[in-house]
């Protein structure tokens, strides 16, 4: 059975708006309601220096960082993949946990939603890398420096309060030797690598003004939601197929969805072959 309601909530980022044991909001200033974030300039010797953070977060995430670094690591394994699903499982894992949100999961999540997006987008474009050791992909002294020179510790609103040297101890907690047990949250690095690969197939049939025969398709409202697929609005094309580097082996389920992406001829094709995916990997 799909679990419908939590779906949702990874897909379209309503995780955001969960409030947690502080007083605060997972979301923080991109939640529906903010509480106070303490605004400052940025100190740090980066690009971020003298822009404005939000310090309030940040001391939250700072409380309970040694909490988070166990976490990290407890929800990791040898890969750059199973690394990937730890920080899937740290950021959207509240939903499957008590509300509030404990103070701590609530600092893990923040965490796990900076480290999360880079490392998506790193796997994505690097085949082969998900399979082998995450510190090959990119080492721990580089960590903080590419971060910064790609632009990841920047948001619409403010920079990213930690120190490079914080950034760079986050990097290097995620390896663990041993593969983690199973968690409630382990069905969304599926749903998010799913809904890429449908999302990247929409954006190709639209190019193509198939979106005008077709406009009540379900995938064009996936394509304009907030949460996870906003990533494949933020390249010039983004491959179905893409969706499987973020895995050592190939999901089954979700390399037939690739294939039938790859065939869609219709946005309504698009529709079924996501409906089929939800199915064969619901629980």
């Amino acid at each position: 059975m799909i679990d419908e309601k939590r779906l949702a909530a990874v897909v379209h980022d309503h995780i955001l708006d969960v409030p947690d044991a502080d007083g605060r909001w997972l979301g923080e200033s991109h939640a529906a309601v903010e509480a106070p974030l303490d605004p400052a300039a940025c100190p740090h010797a980066d690009t971020r220096r003298g822009l404005p953070m939000h310090r309030a977060p940040w001391r939250q995430v700072a409380e309970h960082f040694e909490a988070v670094l166990d976490q990290l690591t407890a929800h990791s394994g040898p890969t750059a993949a199973h690394a990937w699903r730890a920080t899937c499982r740290l950021r959207w894992g509240p939903l499957w946990g008590p509300i509030p949100v404990p103070s701590v999961d609530s600092a893990a999540h923040k965490t796990a939603l900076g480290l999360e997006r880079p490392l998506s987008s790193w796997l994505l474009l690097t085949p082969g890398a998900a399979a082998r050791p995450l510190h090959e992909l990119v080492s721990v002294d580089d960590y903080a420096a590419r971060l910064d020179a790609e632009g990841w510790l920047h948001g619409r609103r403010s920079v990213c309060p930690a120190p490079p040297s914080v950034l760079a101890r986050a990097w290097a907690a995620l390896p663990s030797e041993e593969p983690p047990g199973p968690h409630g949250a382990d069905i969304v690095p599926h749903w998010i690598s799913g809904l890429w690969a449908v999302l990247g197939a929409t954006r190709g049939l639209r190019k193509q003004g198939v979106a005008d025969a077709d406009g009540d398709a379900e995938v064009l409202a996936l394509l304009d939601a907030g949460g996870p697929g906003a990533l494949v609005r933020e390249v010039p094309v983004f491959e179905p197929r893409w969706a499987l580097h973020v895995w050592e082996e190939s999901p089954p389920a979700l390399l037939a969805l690739v294939d039938a992406c790859e065939a869609a001829e219709r946005l309504a094709d698009l529709d079924q072959a996501w409906h089929t995916y939800l199915d064969a990997t619901g629980q």
